[in-house]
């Protein structure tokens, strides 16, 4: 893991990084995990892992598909 605070990492006034625009309502999901036991840290970041790894390989998979031999 980083060790990075992942709340500060998004608030510009914590770590004095410029930032343009602010996802507010994924800013505020990041700091309710914050407040989540390590069990439940795990398991959602589980779960965004496979819904990333579902999207990449979707995508994958389109593009093998669209490629004519």
């Amino acid at each position: 893991m980083l060790d990075i605070n992942v709340v500060e990492f998004f608030e510009a006034k914590n770590n004095d990084t410029e930032v343009h625009t602010v996802n507010e309502p994924l800013l505020q999901k990041v700091r309710l995990l914050k407040e989540q036991g390590e069990v439940q840290k795990n398991s959602i970041c589980n779960m965004i892992d496979t819904a990333i790894a579902n999207k990449r390989l979707k995508e994958a998979l389109s593009n093998a598909m669209s490629i004519t031999i």
